[in-house]
């Protein structure tokens, strides 16, 4: 359909311009020549509309890929394009817009810092630092790459895939990442480090347990360096931290140490009982992966091992019940996520178990690899912004990423 002009912005700082290869591009008088545009857009905007294009008219053209499904010759892979978060793109008086609407401030997940020179800075010192204090260093055999090995998967992450939670904990600023998990019990269609395909994989899986010490230390560092400080367990390179049972004592070492700052998981939600030693440990904050309300769509999107949306509303009414900061992480996409029955249950999911905050995170993948997950559902779209108006209708605030609780007081989200 043609994009509706309340739905465009101006393309926001910080997106990226891409195309998708292999399709052809669709518009009101008809085919385009080229690839469809899309954007990707950074933290703080929300994704309404996709790319329109045309896959299996283009595999009829021998123009490219083939349909959705269908497998190339001499390939395992159906001809996905990698898991970026593609949002539909229109010129307007020789400008780019894209469909989205802003949902929360981007400027804490902003860095000044052209080409990272800064942050390469920052990321050598510190292993310099690091490998001088390291308890490892100087036994017989050890390279530079056995002492810190924790510290050289965020910079790893940091520079290679740009992710911003390790980023800050270089910047020494906001919420840092704190990989635990290499290990996961879920199978998530989207999953961005563990793909059938690895060339539609962004991220690499941490591959290790990382050092109890070496995480506290770095935890410890952050919380009590940085303004806003927050250390997060569970990251896109990681799989569920629940299941590394040993958070349950770094988060006990860190707060023997200090009470400053908030420590955070970001998680599945499918252990109550793991959570709940975090909880008696210190853990402040949570935000649980939620793509679906429904049980059906629940279980074919995230293909959960011994768990359901049962462990889920557990998990965020435990912690509720706790005292601790809780939020989702809505992992949205157009045409299912603002299905009207599915927002009518996720109001009641995160009214029943007193959320306080829905984190709209644009899902990242190619569309059609999505969709040919929920062949035979029919699903009825209201609309993202129609989506959002109804979550904050219902008392719910709505934002891009995790706040502190005193921030969330009177702000925009």
């Amino acid at each position: 359909m043609p994009i509706p002009a309340q739905e465009l912005i101006p393309l926001p700082q910080g997106a990226v311009l891409s195309m998708l290869p292999d399709r052809v591009a669709l518009s009101e008088t008809g085919n385009l020549p080229g690839a469809p545009a899309a954007a990707l857009l950074p933290i703080g905007f929300t994704r309404t509309l996709l790319p329109a294009y045309d896959r299996q008219l283009a595999a009829r053209e021998g123009r490219g890929a083939p349909a959705r499904g269908e497998m190339t010759a001499g390939s395992d892979r159906a001809g996905y394009e990698p898991l970026f978060g593609y949002t539909a793109v229109a010129m307007r008086d020789g400008q780019p817009y894209v469909a989205a609407m802003p949902t929360d401030d981007p400027r804490p997940w902003q860095h000044p810092d052209p080409g990272y020179r800064r942050l390469r800075r920052l990321i050598r010192d510190r292993l310099r630092e690091g490998s001088q204090t390291s308890p490892k260093r100087g036994k017989p055999g050890a390279d530079a790459t056995a002492t810190q090995p924790l510290l050289r998967h965020i910079a790893h992450c940091a520079l290679t895939y740009e992710c911003r939670s390790a980023q800050h904990l270089f910047y020494g600023t906001g919420e840092a990442a704190l990989p635990s998990s290499p290990t996961c019990n879920a199978a998530c269609i989207g999953c961005i480090s563990d793909q059938p395909d690895p060339d539609i994989q962004p991220h690499e899986r941490l591959s290790f347990l990382p050092d109890l010490d070496e995480s506290v230390e770095l935890a410890v560092e952050h919380l009590e360096r940085a303004p806003n400080a927050m250390i997060s367990f569970g990251q896109g390179c990681e799989g569920e931290p629940l299941l590394n049972k040993r958070n349950a004592e770094i988060v006990r070492r860190i707060r023997a140490r200090t009470d400053r700052g908030v420590i955070n998981i970001n998680t599945n939600g499918s252990l109550p009982e793991a959570l709940r030693r975090l909880i008696d440990a210190g853990l402040g904050s949570i935000r649980v992966s939620v793509f679906s309300a429904r049980e059906d769509v629940f279980r074919r999107y995230y293909r959960p091992v011994k768990y359901s949306l049962e462990q889920v509303r557990a998990c965020l009414a435990l912690a509720s019940a706790s005292g601790l900061f809780t939020s989702i992480n809505l992992l949205t996409f157009p045409g299912i996520t603002d299905d009207d029955s599915e927002v009518e249950a996720l109001i009641e999911l995160l009214t029943d178990t007193c959320t306080e905050l829905v984190q709209l995170r644009n899902l990242n993948i190619d569309p059609e690899q999505l969709l040919a997950a929920f062949d035979g559902i029919e699903f009825r779209p209201i609309g993202i912004r129609a989506m959002a108006g109804r979550l904050r209708a219902a008392g719910l605030a709505v934002g891009s990423y995790t706040h502190l609780r005193r921030d969330l007081a009177g702000s925009h989200v």
